[in-house]
C-alpha cells in the first residue's frame, strides 16, 4: 500500500511488480482450476471411504459382523465360501500363487473335483536370509 502512495521511481517499480505477481498468481489458479476441482473430488471420496471403513471396523469391534458376515452392496460376502466355490467349479487345474499358504488352504484344495490338478507357488518361510 505504501508503494502506491509514494511517488518515487522505486515505489512505482515495486507497485508494478506486486501487481504482476497478483496477476500471475490469478493466472496459475485459473489455469489449474480443473485440477483443483478434481483433487477436491478425490478428497471427498476418500473421506467417504474412510467413514465407511470406520463403520465396518466399529461393527467388527462390537462383534456385529461375526454372525452376519461382511456385506458389500447389500450382498453377503464370505471369502471362504467364495474361494471354496471357485475350487469346486474348476474343470482342469488350479494354480495358486500365495505367499501365506497354510493347512487351511490345503484343506480347501481337497474340495476340488476329480481329475483337477493343483499347483501352488508359495514362499519358503523356513529359509533364512542374511
Amino acid at each position: 500500500m505504501l508503494s502506491s502512495v509514494l511517488k518515487s521511481e522505486t515505489a512505482i517499480r515495486v507497485n508494478i511488480t506486486i501487481m504482476r505477481a497478483f496477476v500471475a498468481a490469478r493466472q496459475i489458479l485459473m489455469g489449474n482450476a480443473g485440477l483443483i476441482s478434481r483433487i477436491s473430488g478425490v478428497e471427498a471420496k476418500l473421506v467417504d471411504h474412510d467413514r465407511k471403513l470406520d463403520e465396518v471396523f466399529e461393527a467388527m469391534d462390537r462383534g456385529e459382523l461375526k454372525s452376519k458376515g461382511l456385506f458389500y452392496n447389500n450382498q453377503e460376502f464370505d471369502a471362504y465360501v467364495f474361494v471354496c466355490n471357485l475350487i469346486r467349479r474348476a474343470k482342469k487345474r488350479i494354480v495358486l500363487v500365495d505367499r501365506y499358504v497354510d493347512e487351511k488352504v490345503l484343506a480347501m484344495m481337497l474340495k476340488r473335483g476329480e481329475g483337477v490338478s493343483v499347483t501352488i507357488y508359495t514362499y519358503d518361510k523356513s529359509k533364512k536370509r542374511c
